[in-house]
């Protein structure tokens, strides 16, 4: 799992994708939605938490 998390496409590969479809592939595995969904969660609750930090601070001042 930790291998194709930092995965990257040849160069070779890339322009050959373009040349057969004239357009990149767009594709996103299922858990590297999940994950990204995990991380959006948690990151907007560092932020919640800390605005309401700083609110009980300003109160208590």
């Amino acid at each position: 799992m930790w291998k194709n998390l930092f995965r990257k496409k040849s160069i070779t590969q890339i322009s050959s994708e373009i040349e057969n479809n004239n357009e990149l592939s767009r594709e996103l595995p299922l858990i590297s939605v999940i994950i990204l969904g995990i991380g959006v969660i948690i990151g907007s609750g560092i932020f919640v938490i800390t605005e309401l930090w700083l609110l009980i601070m300003q109160v208590l001042q």
